[in-house]
């Protein structure tokens, strides 16, 4: 409900409101929807398993704020270049949704870095945080910081 009511307010008129205008509003109400989220934590706990009200705030904040950044940079500022990535995957969303179901992605992560990760990282590598602090500790620093990416 909150996104339809968001796309309602993007959807207004440029003579009603500019997008500089509507942008710097939905950031007020990111921030308002965050802290209110915060503030009810402290009687009613973030839980997403519930969905509690608390968690639909902060997660409402943080969906808002993102949304108004972007709207911000691409459709007021006009920067478009850098989006093609984001437009596939949006346009062909239930395609990348179910792709993991099909498409061994870890393998093929651990395969196409297999010569910089250590070998003894490799079998245990998503398993526990104690492995990954044995593999942290391993290596080189250039394999320490593509191994930090990862984690």
């Amino acid at each position: 409900m909150l996104g339809m009511l968001t796309g309602e307010f993007v959807r207004l008129s440029e003579q009603r409101l500019s997008g500089n205008r509507k942008a710097l509003y939905m950031a007020l109400a990111a921030v308002a929807f965050t802290l209110v989220g915060i503030l009810w934590d402290l009687s009613f706990p973030i839980n997403k398993k519930l969905w509690t009200s608390s968690f639909v705030c902060v997660v409402a904040g943080y969906s808002l704020g993102m949304f108004a950044l972007f709207y911000w940079t691409i459709d007021v500022k006009g920067y478009k270049g850098w989006v093609l990535p984001f437009q596939v995957i949006g346009l062909n969303s239930i395609t990348i949704y179910m792709a993991q179901r099909i498409v061994d992605f870890k393998g093929d992560l651990r395969f196409l870095f297999s010569a910089v990760w250590p070998r003894r990282c490799r079998r245990r590598w998503h398993r526990s945080s104690p492995a990954r602090a044995i593999c942290s500790s391993a290596g080189s620093s250039s394999i320490s910081s593509i191994k930090s990416g990862f984690s």
